[in-house]
């Protein structure tokens, strides 16, 4: 299995390809942007080993651990794909309430059950996580609607895979004692970069105002699972 390290692979290769397209475009502003996105993806490579390696022993048919997790880089739009008024007239935030998530759901996903012999306190748990992403990110959006776009593309992808999480632990309790931690710490490892994520969103702003997709046109909407 190597779902994430192909993941990782497909990422840097796009950002490759494209970085001499945004630098013609942009006069070389683009270009440490580029350089930060391939960067970040290379330092995400051994953390994705790791986790293929641990995915093997998980995977079935009706549980396609780290393949379901992951949404193809064949779903991006074209780099040049043009923004509409509205798009370019999103605002950006600095500070958007990052600490207080991560901590939340952290607690959420470190919540001690009262009943030891039972993890089904635990699932209940990662619902509630669930359920608190879905209030931050309808937040955010109220805030800034069209802007940090790799800020929101890493919470996207924190959000699938928690609800994949919590939907294959609720369906088989026999191995939650052993299966959970390896997805909370699939979760929490998305959740290191996040301000590495708004730190290039701001860089990418003025280039954003401008209507150049740069990050956005890179990455792929991650839907929620039913």
């Amino acid at each position: 299995m190597r779902e994430f390290r192909k993941h990782i692979e497909e990422a840097i290769v796009i950002n490759f390809k494209r970085l001499p397209l945004y630098a013609r475009k942009t006069w070389g502003y683009s270009i440490p942007i580029s350089l930060g996105l391939i960067f970040f993806e290379f330092t995400i490579w051994p953390l994705a080993f790791i986790y293929d390696l641990g995915g093997k022993k998980w995977y079935r048919p009706d549980r396609k651990v780290l393949e379901d997790d992951f949404i193809s880089m064949d779903k991006i739009v074209p780099w040049d794909k043009n923004w509409s008024p509205k798009e370019r007239a999103g605002r950006i935030v600095f500070n958007p309430g990052l600490f207080a998530m991560r901590v939340q759901l952290f607690k959420f996903l470190f919540k001690k059950n009262k009943n030891h012999k039972s993890y089904k306190d635990s699932i209940e748990s990662w619902k509630q996580a669930d359920l608190f992403l879905v209030k931050y990110r309808e937040q955010l959006q109220g805030i800034a609607p069209y802007q940090l776009y790799l800020y929101k593309h890493f919470l996207e992808s924190i959000h699938r895979s928690l609800r994949l999480s919590h939907m294959w632990l609720e369906d088989d309790s026999e191995s939650l004692e052993l299966f959970m931690p390896y997805r909370r710490g699939f979760v929490l490892i998305q959740t290191l970069g996040l301000e590495y994520c708004v730190f290039l969103d701001i860089l990418a702003y003025p280039l954003y105002k401008r209507g150049i997709g740069i990050i956005k046109n890179d990455v792929p909407h991650i839907p929620l699972p039913e």
